[in-house]
Parts: structure tokens; sequence; C-alpha cells
């Protein structure tokens, strides 16, 4: 089974509110959706109140010109960077655009969902300041040095906790500047696992979800519950079929233990480390049923273009939000 752009609504979930992590910007048309070895766009246009995918493509970049990092900048080769951008433009047919929205690796960042007491209690500038206070040593570099947004979620089972977004300053303007560096504003910044969770508040229940971003050099897995994130694991590192299992075994623990949960009643995947069809099946083992395949440009069963798909999943997700 599929999540298909077709059957997409706006998410009414935990997290609709958050309609970027990093910034508050109108949502551009087009995605740029940045991978260790790849850049995959996604172009949009407008069909009334909603969006329709009018093309999309991905371009390889060459091995070392983007590195995974949360303390130094991740962009190395930003000439290979800009000249896969403009080539990536122009296959989606946006050479006169110059907005985009970046969605960045999961690694690049740290998500966390919080607990009141660690979250901010009070609004405004001093605010931020109590949650970089909380936030020392949860990060490998200096919190004075990172840029982050915090969300309150919605209740659940009585409980508030809060969504937050952490970057290093210098991992951000990396990104920034080689997106500049090509003419192109990346106005909209979001991370990868956060777009796909959105994305699937079209299959929003009062149950349990887990959703798994499972790429060639990190793996995420998201946990929520009637649309509210509880969890936000990023796994560096290998990827291969045994870790990715057994993290998925350590979270079904976490989420029985620590979460108060009994079962998941919902589960997606997207993969790009290989055939999703076929992490679908190897999952369905440990989770105990198969997850859906996340694909929002309904590429369906074509095999042709499933490569594609998934390698723009979290680009498609994002850019077909509502504004």
């Amino acid at each position: 089974m599929k999540v298909q752009g077709s059957k997409r609504r706006t998410s009414l979930g935990g997290i609709r509110r958050l309609r970027s992590w990093l910034f508050e910007s109108p949502r551009p048309l087009i995605a740029v959706e940045v991978r260790a070895r790849t850049l995959g766009a996604v172009r949009t246009v407008r069909e009334g109140a909603t969006r329709r995918v009018a093309a999309a493509a991905i371009v390889p970049l060459p091995e070392g010109a983007v590195t995974f990092s949360m303390a130094n900048p991740n962009v190395v080769d930003v000439q290979a960077f800009h000249f896969a951008l403009r080539a990536l433009f122009e296959k989606v047919g946006a050479m006169s655009e110059t907005h985009m929205a970046l969605v960045l690796p999961d690694p690049s960042a740290r998500i966390l969902v919080l607990p009141p007491s660690e979250g901010p209690v009070s609004k405004g500038a001093s605010a931020e300041e109590v949650l970089r206070f909380r936030l020392r040593g949860k990060l490998p570099f200096d919190v004075r040095d990172a840029r982050l947004v915090e969300e309150s979620l919605p209740l659940v089972m009585g409980r508030s906790s809060s969504l937050v977004v952490v970057i290093h300053r210098l991992v951000l303007a990396s990104y920034e500047d080689a997106c500049r560096s090509a003419g192109l504003e990346p106005g909209l910044v979001e991370m990868c696992a956060l777009c796909l969770e959105r994305y699937l508040g079209v299959h929003e229940s009062s149950g349990d979800r887990l959703v798994i971003n499972w790429e060639d050099r990190y793996t995420s897995l998201v946990v929520s519950r009637a649309g509210v994130p509880l969890l936000v694991r990023t796994l560096p590192g290998p990827t291969g079929l045994g870790e990715v299992v057994r993290e998925v075994s350590n979270t079904l623990m976490y989420h029985r233990e620590r979460l108060g949960g009994t079962t998941i009643e919902q589960a997606f995947v997207r993969s790009c480390a290989m055939p999703a069809t076929e992490a679908a099946a190897l999952l369905t083992g440990p989770l105990g049923l198969t997850p859906a395949i996340i694909d929002p440009i309904g590429a369906g069963e074509s095999a042709d273009i499933e490569e594609t798909s998934q390698a723009v999943a979290a680009a498609a997700a994002c850019v077909q939000a509502a504004t």
C-alpha cells in the first residue's frame, strides 16, 4: 500500500501550527531536498485552493560534497552544490524561479520533544534563554551557537510538551550560502522527518503511529499519538537491515515502557536505502504489520519512477503543505 499525493489534505495533527521549523515564510512552489548523494526537487502549480505536483527530479552530488554533522558546516563542495542546484531547476522547468523551500537531512539538526519541565515557562525573549539553558548538555556544540525554534504541542492524555528544532548557525549558513551562490533564496527551511510526519496528518486517528525515514546514511523514527509527536529519533551511520530492525524494535519497546503505548496502529516508511516495497516487506515482521509506503508525488506501483518518488518524498510533502 502506498500513501499517494492524490489523497493529500491539510494535516489536522499536533504539528499543523508549525508552518516552518526554522523560519516563518510563505510556502514556495518549489522545494529542494538534500540527501547525501543527491539533490531532489519538486515543483508544484496552484489549482484553486490546492497544489498539484508538476515536475520532480533528482541530480547526483559528488561523493563527499555534503557531509552530515550537527557541529560543522555540511556543504563541503559549494561549487558542486551550486551546479547541482542549477541543473535540478532546469530539469523541473524552474529556471526563472528564485524562491524555494529547503528540506534538510535530519542529522543536520537535533529534533526534540521536551516535557514541560524542560521547555520554556514564559513567552518572548526570556523563553528562548530558558530553553537554551535547559538544552545545555543535550547538544554536541555550544547552545549559544544554535538557531532554535520551539512550539507547544496540543495536550495528549493530559500531558503537554514542546517540539524543538535546534541547528548550529554554521550548519544552516552552509546550506543557505550554497543556495544563494546559485541565485536561489531558501525562504523556508524544514527538516525531513517532520515534513513526512505532517504530511501523514491525512491518516490521523486516535491511535499511535510510527513513521520510518530510512535513508542510506541515517534513519529517523517518529512516534506520534493522535497526530502529536511523542518521540523523534535520528540514528546516523550504518543503516543496513539489521541496524534498522534493531532500532525499530528498541523504539517499540520504548513506546510500550516509557510512552504508555500498547500497539502501533499505523506504520509508514520512506525508503531510499532499498526499494520501498522491499523495505516495507522486511519491516513487517518486527512491526507486526505491513507499513504503508509514503508516496507524496503519486508514483503508485510504477517501478520506473519509484526511486525519484522516494528521493523527493520529503520535498513533495513540504511543498504540498497548506500555506
